[in-house]
């Protein structure tokens, strides 16, 4: 079975909401000071962000499309588990500027995919998607200071 436009569509949007709930969990515990439970609490999101949406994906569609399910899980688990491998090597600033990096990569990977729509720019692909990450690795990390 070959993947279909919209297979790759639910493996970006995957991608995108994997790469977030990672890099919140990841900024918010390391504000917190909670280092050392980083790579088990991302992983561990990362992995519920995975079956949540694939999951979410079959229920939500009227032909239950186990192989549209799949593409959406399979880019969940690499945006959701990726990010977290810099942590598996320490738990520094200079792991998190690492996981942060990944992130925009994975982020500029979506928003070049998203630019390959007729009606959609590069630059504005770009000002869509990439604000996303820093929004929720802000406001993550504010949430850890705060507690």
């Amino acid at each position: 079975m070959s993947l279909t436009r919209d297979d790759v569509r639910q493996g970006i949007f995957g991608v995108s909401d994997g790469a977030a709930t990672t890099i919140g969990a990841m900024f918010g515990l390391y504000a917190s000071g909670h280092r050392a439970a980083i790579l088990v609490a991302t992983l561990a999101a990362g992995l519920s962000a995975t079956e949540s949406m694939g999951a979410g994906e079959y229920l939500s569609d009227d032909s239950s499309s186990v192989h549209r399910a799949l593409a959406m899980a399979t880019g969940t688990a690499i945006g959701g588990i990726l990010p977290a491998i810099p942590f598996a090597l320490g738990r520094g600033l200079l792991n998190l500027v690492a996981a942060a990096a990944l992130t925009g990569a994975l982020g500029a990977w979506v928003a070049e995919e998203r630019a390959k729509a007729p009606t959609l720019s590069r630059a504005r692909a770009y000002a869509q998607v990439l604000p996303v990450f820093v929004v929720v690795a802000t406001s993550t990390y504010l949430l850890g200071i705060l507690l």
